[in-house]
Parts: structure tokens; sequence; C-alpha cells
């Protein structure tokens, strides 16, 4: 087991951001980044690959573990999935819930962005009641904060190395508070994002929605079934408030103007 798992992580690890970058540029799935430089696109469709591999391989040596990877499997391919499809037909012109939800209601167009919101919402909260009924507090918190951080994360990826940065920092402490952290799916997540953010940092590639709606949603069920109720109101106010502040000012603008803010996001990558 110990030499079949850890072929499958160097290859997940180490082989796929690597070969991963070398053919979404050889298939032209570029998109210029905030310098005007044109670089691969949906690069966390890695994260998904490397999700999909390792948890299937993980079921059969922990068949213990079956349920639990099955739920983090689900989530990211449907989150990953859904942010996929705004990378690839998507269009830029509509930004956050207000620019989606005028273009439905003026232009009468249905965006792939308005769609990934409804959707992810939607499977967000039978996702939660899945796993938290008959507890419908968790449940409907669970699922709000689920798919509102899905879009946190999403809108934090608009800089190199931020989106994965942000996730990893969260991702953490949440991980130690779990009562095995060493096989827990979500440690798989992290070394997966960690293992594509020189790329992403160094500006070699961009995560896309695949990536940060598949984090996002990790990162929110990572909250929803490890605080307690009062921690996960906390979070889910946190996140309302971050919204509203995002809907009104840019957030780049924000972060550049404050000192500490402005400090540490150089810290997460090229800018």
């Amino acid at each position: 087991m110990n030499t079949t798992l850890l072929g499958a992580c160097l290859i997940s690890y180490l082989i796929l951001p690597w070969l991963g970058e070398k053919c979404l540029r050889r298939w032209g799935h570029l998109q210029t980044n905030f310098r005007g430089v044109a670089i691969p696109q949906s690069f966390g469709v890695i994260v998904l690959l490397q999700t999909t591999l390792l948890f299937s391989l993980l079921a059969k040596f922990w068949p213990q573990q079956q349920p639990s990877l099955f739920r983090w499997e689900l989530l990211c391919a449907v989150f990953g999935l859904l942010g996929l499809v705004d990378d690839l037909w998507g269009t830029p012109h509509f930004r956050g819930l207000r620019g989606h939800l005028r273009a439905l209601f003026q232009d009468g167009k249905l965006t792939t962005g308005l769609l990934k919101a409804v959707g992810g919402g939607l499977f967000a909260l039978g996702f939660s009641y899945q796993n938290f009924a008959p507890h419908w507090l968790r449940v409907v918190f669970g699922g709000l904060v689920i798919a509102l951080f899905a879009n946190a994360i999403n809108l934090l990826d608009l800089r190199p190395g931020r989106a994965i940065a942000v996730f990893l920092v969260i991702a953490l402490p949440l991980l130690l508070l779990t009562p095995r952290p060493l096989h827990h799916p979500l440690l798989f997540l992290m070394l997966g994002a960690a293992s594509l953010w020189p790329y992403d940092a160094r500006g070699r590639a961009m995560l896309g929605d695949v990536g940060s709606n598949l984090l996002g949603a990790a990162a929110g069920f990572a909250c929803a079934a490890t605080l307690p109720l009062s921690g996960l109101v906390g979070t889910l106010l946190l996140l309302c408030t971050f919204h509203a502040l995002t809907e009104r000012v840019s957030l780049s603008k924000l972060i550049e103007e404050n000192r500490v803010l402005r400090f540490l996001d150089r810290l997460t990558g090229l800018r």
C-alpha cells in the first residue's frame, strides 16, 4: 500500500501540475492576466484530477473511510465542474451577483456565472442536508457557508497565489481540529493546492473558477463539519460581510490601500 500510495502522490503532486501547465499552454487554453501576459487558464482542474485519483485509491486502502472520501470527492467534482463550465463558456463582462442578475433581468441573458451560483447554492444545501440532518440549523448555515466560501475564494483569485494561500491558511487550523488529521481528505486537498501554488504564485498559470470554486467549497465544508454552531454562525456573518464589501468596492484596491493587507498580499505571489 505504501509504495502504491507514494507513487500516486508523486504523480499527483509533482507530475500532474508540470504536465497540466504544459498541456494547457500547448492546447492554447490561455487567458491574459493582470500584467497583460497570456498564461494557461483553468489550472485548478489539476486539483480535480488529483482528488479523483487519490480519493479513489484511498477508498481501496482505507475502506472505513469510504463514505467520507466519497462525500469529499462528490463536493469537489460538482463545484469543480461548475467552475469549469464558467471558465470555458463564461464571459468577463458580467461580474458579481448584481452583474449576473442585471444580465438576466435587463438583457435577458442567463450567464454561466449565475448558473454556477444558483447550482452551487442548491447543491450546497442538499449536500449539507445529507451530512448534517436532522440538525437543521447546521444544515442551513452549513449549506450557506459552503456556497459563500466557494464564491469568496473565487473573488480572491484575481492575483497570483492569493486564493491558494488564503485557502491553505484557513484549512490548516481546521485540519488540526479533526480527530485524525493525517487520514483526513482535507490534507490531500491541501497538498494538491500547495503543489499548484508555485505555478500560480509566479504567474505561470491561472487557477481559474474550476480551482477556486472547488477549494472554496472544500474550506466551507471543513468549517461546517468541524466548527461548533457558534463558530459556524460567525463564519457565515464574516462571509456575508465580505460579499457585501466586494459588491461595493474593488478588493484589489482595498488591499493596495491598506499597508498591512498589501504586505501580506505580496507574500502570496507575484504583484
